[in-house]
């Protein structure tokens, strides 16, 4: 199953538990079961959870420091910015697929400041 088809996949699954209270408890409870039962393979040993945001409480997932070095620009942002399925695709141990854009020439990864609120 390709990646395009994963993300895709996830984004059926998180409409569904929206509309369906009982099956976004069962995804909740056993999402295991729930992503094999709609054909995406869940690695045996992979502990999945599921855990829904609210108005007062967003959850940040801390992806696991990779083996090698430093992350380029470019995995860095598909690590922070890759939506919501990036760590399910991460999980599942799906890479994404390269873009057919040009590559840029690496530079480190620097955190722009951030206006303080007032």
């Amino acid at each position: 199953m390709n990646t395009n088809h994963q993300v895709n996949n996830w984004g059926k699954i998180v409409a569904e538990a929206w509309q369906d209270e009982a099956f976004k408890k069962r995804l909740i409870a056993d999402p295991s079961a729930v992503l094999t039962e709609i054909g995406i393979d869940v690695p045996a040993g992979v502990q999945l959870r599921v855990v829904e945001n609210t108005d007062d409480v967003v959850h940040f997932t801390l992806p696991a420091k990779p083996p090698q070095g430093e992350l380029s620009n470019a995995e860095l942002a598909g690590v922070a910015g890759g939506g919501l399925a990036s760590g399910l695709m991460e999980a599942l141990g799906i890479k994404p697929q390269p873009t057919n854009q040009p590559k840029q020439p690496e530079q480190p990864f620097q955190p722009q400041p951030q206006p303080r609120p007032r």
